[in-house]
């Protein structure tokens, strides 16, 4: 998934650890590497016929649908556009038990590659709106939706890397990961193949990252 400085981005926080094989199937491959952390990144990736990346980034601005495809995922709601490649959203994370509900403020931008690829960058800024006495914060996490477009299918590889906060143990918190990016892969090629979406909000559009590395303020 990008590896010219993607992974996860560019951070030197590896163990001596390889990427292992979680799933790997024709339909569906998922691998996971485990940080110095203990936590774990995992990259899962998909290949959907007859779909474009304009098909998945409408997808996205359905917010409605979100809890039909985003595993462990109850309520998404655009929170700002900051220009036309760059918004915020906050995201409640309806975890399955013993693990305590959490809620996550994400920054996301969207940019061009080249003629066939494209990028939606993602990561948390948890100092956006105050945090809910009731939820857990997440207050680590960098992702990325790497697109590329082929004649008949497209091609979607999602990386992600989270801190859980809170009291739950890593290797609770890497179980239940895996499990959640595998089923929205699975989830995701549903939706776009059977186009169990629509239109509903401003699309996201490829452009600058003005904010990537910068705070972004209210």
């Amino acid at each position: 998934m990008l590896f010219v400085c993607l992974s996860i981005f560019c951070e030197n926080v590896f163990s001596q650890n390889a990427w292992q094989s979680y799933i790997n199937k024709q339909t569906l491959d998922v691998q996971y590497i485990e940080h110095q952390s203990g936590a774990i990144e995992v990259k899962g990736r998909v290949d959907i016929d007859n779909v474009s990346a304009k098909d998945f980034l409408t997808l996205l601005s359905d917010t409605d649908k979100a809890a039909d495809w985003i595993e462990n995922i109850s309520q998404v709601k655009l929170l700002r556009f900051l220009s036309k490649s760059e918004n915020l959203v906050y995201t409640f994370i309806d975890s399955p038990w013993p693990v305590s509900n959490r809620d996550v403020i994400t920054y996301s931008c969207y940019q061009k590659l080249n003629t066939t690829q494209s990028v939606l960058k993602v990561f948390a800024k948890p100092e956006y709106i105050a945090e809910k006495p009731t939820l857990i914060r997440i207050k680590t996490l960098q992702a990325s939706w790497l697109l590329t477009q082929h004649l008949h299918y497209l091609t979607i590889e999602y990386q992600v890397y989270s801190l859980p906060e809170g009291s739950i143990a890593l290797w609770l918190n890497n179980k239940v990961i895996l499990k959640s990016v595998a089923k929205t892969l699975t989830n995701l090629r549903t939706m776009l193949a059977e186009n169990k979406y629509k239109k509903t909000g401003q699309i996201i559009e490829a452009g600058k990252c003005t904010q990537f590395e910068s705070n972004v303020k209210s």
